[in-house]
């Protein structure tokens, strides 16, 4: 299933075709987590730069486990995504992912 992606409400967002990721790694599981069985699914809003870099890292969602949350956003930050519309002036496109 794709990530559910959001756009700010203007016209020329209705253009715009949402980056898709080109690199990532995933978030480091905290020992003391994987100790106490902390499990759950981090919702994070990104901004991404025109040159594909995570600008922003935004809490959506938490897992319900502040460890797990800072690990997925701690990772996400050396993501790299590719741009479809470079032409975009007025907003950093924004990705929600789990």
């Amino acid at each position: 299933m794709a990530p559910a992606v959001s756009h700010p409400g203007s016209h020329a967002a209705s253009a715009f075709q949402a980056p898709e990721v080109r690199q990532s790694r995933q978030p480091v599981y905290p020992e003391l987590s994987r100790r106490l069985r902390e499990q759950g699914r981090v919702w994070l809003r990104l901004g991404i730069g025109r040159d594909g870099t995570v600008q922003t890292v935004g809490l959506e969602r938490s897992s319900g486990h502040p460890r797990l949350d800072q690990s997925a956003m701690t990772a996400v930050r050396s993501w790299f995504f590719l741009r479809h519309n470079k032409t975009d002036r007025q907003f950093l496109p924004r990705r929600s992912c789990p």
